[in-house]
């Protein structure tokens, strides 16, 4: 679209870039996201692919790591590209404790959940409440994820879907062109009844 044009990227000469080690003795397998709350909060948070989603504190960054959710408990992690493929935490955590999980289920379909969090910081599958489920191709193993955020601008939850083409990669019904079909699209949601 020759109408759809970014303008030149500004140049700061004088930027810097710093970096803090945020978990100098943890390590994890297949990370997908990593989330902090955006104040009130030292907590940090780090989804795992097919393992766990670990919690720990900034101020002990050597310290213990806590199984903050069990991925085999949310999602199916049966195929390769499986199991929790996209987390936030929502603008007002922890005052609102809500966690945003988006993951494969294990019929192969995806969804969109929110999940609460306790004063430990640990999400409790309890206060599950399911937001939105996207059928896909049983066998398509990749082009279902995503990415899930909220805009600073709205407030709103943003997530992108893939095309959900099948294992060899065959978009053959072009899926993503069509408008009453959710798979590569994205979503705008309201998780807060604005």
């Amino acid at each position: 679209n020759p109408g759809c044009l970014a303008g030149p990227r500004p140049i700061d000469p004088t930027a810097t870039i710093a970096v803090d080690v945020l978990a100098e003795e943890l390590s994890f397998i297949q990370a997908i996201a990593a989330a902090a709350p955006k104040s009130g909060s030292e907590r940090w948070y780090v989804a795992e692919l097919k393992g766990s989603m670990h919690t720990w504190l900034a101020s002990d960054p050597t310290g213990t790591q806590a199984i903050a959710l069990d991925v085999d408990a949310l999602a199916s992690t049966a195929q390769a590209q499986w199991g929790v493929l996209a987390m936030t935490l929502h603008p007002d955590f922890p005052t609102d404790p809500r966690g945003f999980f988006y993951y494969r289920t294990e019929t192969g379909d995806t969804e969109l959940s929110a999940i609460p969090a306790g004063e430990d910081g640990v999400f409790d599958l309890t206060g599950q409440e399911i937001l939105l489920t996207i059928d896909q191709i049983p066998d398509a193993e990749t082009h279902v994820g995503g990415h899930l955020a909220f805009s600073p601008v709205d407030g709103l939850l943003y997530l992108s879907l893939g095309d959900g083409s099948d294992t060899t990669f065959n978009d053959a019904d072009h899926l993503a062109l069509d408008p009453t079909d959710l798979r590569g699209s994205m979503l705008r949601l309201d998780v807060d009844d604005r």
